[in-house]
């Protein structure tokens, strides 16, 4: 805004903010729909097309658990953020463009909140739903976890993604106590069942959408787990696990058996 001045006075370098600004890449070149400009572009970290006339400036991000957007109405002095705490939220998409009809006495030309969002919605939800299946690889059968339940056990650590924590549970089931691993990341919880190897499925529940993610744990050279990889979008992040975060077997859990589920399948596992 103001290309980096406030108040008269200049916060930002204005030569900075004018290449930051500058369309550097051609992001699109239809009009998406008649409220915005023929084709849009890419500065230094900003989007930027019209709406309505207006030139608008804009950028957002998610990861798993939380979607948020800003967009930015320079000549009217007006900036609309907003976060989610909805991965596959559309809301921070659409709510920018309600409030700037409404604040700025633009003509109304569609139901952003009432028809744009929801159909939006609908479609990511249907999308996510499609893409969760036959995305692993192919399940190979009789192949157990090379390490005892209890050494998967810790605090795993990302730059991007924070922590995530991994315990031994012992929970029960008719009657019968056993032991299984348990995946813990902000709000998500999710049991994790053995697929083969030292992969493992967790399920991240995106309110009423079921994302199951492989992870596969990494051994470092002394034999012991160091980490954990999944795939997220077109990358593969990497969990490295602290040090002092192991989870250690009371003397009297030593050599119990454990079963492992492979779908249909289960194998008895010493922990």
């Amino acid at each position: 805004m103001h290309y980096g001045e406030l108040d008269g006075k200049q916060i930002f370098d204005k030569e900075s903010v004018t290449e930051m600004l500058s369309a550097h890449t051609i992001v699109r070149t239809k009009r998406s729909t008649p409220e915005f400009s023929p084709s849009s572009a890419y500065g230094m970290g900003w989007f930027m097309e019209t709406y309505k006339g207006q030139p608008i400036y804009y950028h957002g991000g998610n990861v798993l658990g939380f979607t948020s957007n800003i967009v930015l109405f320079p000549d009217s002095d007006l900036v609309v953020a907003v976060l989610s705490n909805i991965y596959a939220a559309q809301l921070p998409t659409y709510v920018p463009y309600y409030l700037a009809d409404e604040i700025l006495g633009l003509t109304e030309t569609q139901d952003w909140m009432g028809e744009v969002v929801v159909d939006k919605t609908r479609k990511v939800y249907e999308s996510i739903a499609s893409e969760n299946h036959g995305t692993f690889p192919p399940r190979i059968k009789n192949k157990p976890a090379t390490h005892l339940l209890h050494q998967y056990a810790g605090v795993y650590s990302n730059p991007l993604f924070g922590d995530m924590s991994i315990t031994l549970e012992k929970i029960e089931a008719e009657g019968v106590f056993k032991k299984e691993l348990h995946f813990q990341f902000n709000t998500f919880q999710s049991a994790m069942e053995h697929y083969h190897f030292d992969s493992f499925i967790v399920v991240f529940d995106l309110f009423s959408v079921k994302s199951p993610q492989m992870l596969t744990f990494i051994t470092g050279e002394d034999g012991k787990i160091e980490g954990f990889q999944f795939k997220y979008l077109d990358s593969t992040e990497v969990f490295t696990k602290k040090k002092g975060s192991e989870s250690h077997c009371d003397e009297e859990d030593e050599g119990e058996n454990v079963e492992l589920r492979f779908g249909q399948e289960s194998v008895q596992y010493r922990v």
